[in-house]
């Protein structure tokens, strides 16, 4: 009998085993959300999901300005350093 390409594995990723990986209600959410992100990259439901679940998104911290280099204070004194 052939199979259909429907019946393939995408990626070739293990299976979880609900008795052991999914025993709690916990972790099935945090597992379906973790596949949502990746299965429907790039379109926008992200946002949605973290507003309807009420999580955070999180990101990297950056700084809120670049020191200016020590040359320009140097050559220019109004540059407030």
């Amino acid at each position: 009998q052939a199979s259909s390409p429907v019946d393939e594995p995408i990626a070739n990723l293990p299976a979880l085993d609900p008795a052991t990986q999914l025993d709690t209600q916990a972790k099935l959410l945090a597992q379906i959300a973790y596949e949502r992100r990746y299965e429907l990259f790039e379109q926008g439901l992200r946002w949605e999901d973290t507003r309807r679940l009420g999580t955070a998104l999180t990101t990297t911290p950056t700084l809120p300005f670049l020191p200016t280099p020590l040359q320009e204070c140097d050559a220019n004194p109004a540059a407030g350093c």
